[in-house]
C-alpha cells in the first residue's frame, strides 16, 4: 500500500491530509453519489481513483501507512533538483532573492494604480484597499474614504494631510421637532 507520486488519496477524496475520519467518509460518499456509474456525471475512470483513495485512508491502520508512504514520498522527491530546461549545467548559478530593505516598497505591487511621488510629497498609505496610493491621489479618487480615515484612528498620521486637501465638512446639527 505506498503512496504514487502520481496520486494523493487526499486530493482524490478533496480533503486535507489532516481531515477527520467523517469527514473523509462523507467526502468519499457525496463523490461515489456523483460519479458513481448510476450517479449524475459518471465517470467510471474517477470512481476507480476515488474508490483507490478511500481504499489507503478508510481506517485508521490503513491511513497511518499510506501517510507514512506519502511522507517518505514527498520526502525523496524533495530531494530532488533536476535543473529546467536543455544543456549542460555548467555556468549555471545559484540567484538569491534580495534581502528586504528597512522601509516600504517602492511600488504597492503589479496592481497599484497610485503614481510615484517624491520624497517630502504627499505620504502613502500603507494598509488597506488603497495600500500604495497618496494621501494626493485619494482626494480625487475617493475622498470619501479620506474623510473616513481621518476620524478613525488608524488615519490618525494622516489626519493632519487630509485636513490640508479636503476642506472641513460642516457638522450637521440634528433638528429636533417639539413633542407635544
Amino acid at each position: 500500500m505506498a503512496a504514487e507520486p502520481h496520486r494523493d488519496a487526499y486530493r482524490i477524496l478533496q480533503v486535507v491530509p489532516v481531515a477527520h475520519p467523517d469527514v473523509i467518509r462523507a467526502s468519499y460518499y457525496a463523490l461515489a453519489r456523483i460519479y458513481h456509474p448510476d450517479g449524475e456525471e459518471a465517470d467510471a475512470d474517477l470512481m476507480s481513483d476515488i474508490n483507490w483513495a478511500y481504499d489507503q485512508v478508510r481506517d485508521r491502520a490503513r491511513r497511518e501507512v499510506y501517510d507514512r508512504a506519502r511522507a517518505a514520498l514527498h520526502q525523496s522527491l524533495a530531494h530532488i533538483s533536476t535543473p529546467v530546461g536543455p544543456g549542460p549545467t555548467e555556468g549555471w548559478r545559484h540567484v538569491t532573492q534580495p534581502p528586504p530593505g528597512d522601509g516600504p516598497s517602492d511600488t504597492a505591487g503589479p496592481f497599484t494604480r497610485a503614481r510615484p511621488t517624491a520624497p517630502g510629497d504627499s505620504k502613502r498609505i500603507d494598509f488597506g484597499r488603497y495600500a500604495g496610493w497618496s494621501i494626493r491621489d485619494l482626494v480625487h479618487q475617493d475622498p470619501t474614504y479620506l474623510r473616513w480615515l481621518s476620524r478613525h484612528s488608524s488615519g490618525v498620521r494622516f489626519r493632519a494631510e487630509i485636513l490640508q486637501y479636503l476642506p472641513a465638512e460642516q457638522e450637521e446639527t440634528p433638528t429636533r421637532t417639539p413633542v407635544r
